[in-house]
């Protein structure tokens, strides 16, 4: 969480500042979008469609993971990156204003 002290904050407060992190930049936003359709998706492919360096693309996919948003399955040559329901459930739970 970088500079910031997490003990002077709830888990639920840090979990939320994960997500909203995660899609505080538009090619995240587009990650998350492709990765809904239901499909996993290959970081060749994300670079490919986006237009971005892999590097690039594993440094957005990092953010997103951290949320715990999406699953990583590593093989030999790339990734395959998929949507983790249980992450896309506590996404919404923490989103959900009290």
């Amino acid at each position: 969480m970088g500079a910031i002290k997490s003990n002077n904050y709830t888990q639920r407060e840090q979990d939320l500042f994960l997500i909203a992190r995660a899609f505080a930049h538009p090619a995240r936003i587009r990650i998350m979008k492709m990765l809904h359709s239901g499909m996993g998706l290959r970081n060749v492919d994300l670079s490919v469609e986006l237009n971005l360096s892999k590097k690039t693309i594993k440094e957005h996919v990092d953010m997103i993971k951290d949320a715990k948003l999406i699953r990583i399955d590593y093989f030999m040559h790339y990734y395959l990156i998929s949507l983790n329901s249980d992450g896309l459930e506590k996404a919404a739970y923490i989103l959900k204003m009290e």
